[in-house]
């Protein structure tokens, strides 16, 4: 697990729609479910392991940094 990582869900939606990407399109992109992209934009839950957070940047041409929240 990441506790401490300050992901923010809220930055991966808004990365994501900037990127013009759907969830479906992330999902495949990052080897990950549309439900499991969807529950992290809602905050249901974070990427559980820094090889999944580093799989969404890559994903979407950012680095780790562009989906941490601000105010870490």
């Amino acid at each position: 697990m990441l506790p401490d990582v300050p992901f923010s869900g809220r930055k991966l939606r808004t990365v994501r729609k900037a990127k013009g990407m759907t969830i479906l399109g992330l999902s495949h992109a990052a080897g990950s479910t549309p439900a499991t992209i969807a529950n992290y934009e809602h905050g249901r839950f974070r990427p559980a392991t820094p090889d999944r957070l580093s799989r969404l940047a890559t994903a979407l041409g950012v680095s780790v940094e562009d989906l941490l929240d601000d105010a870490a």
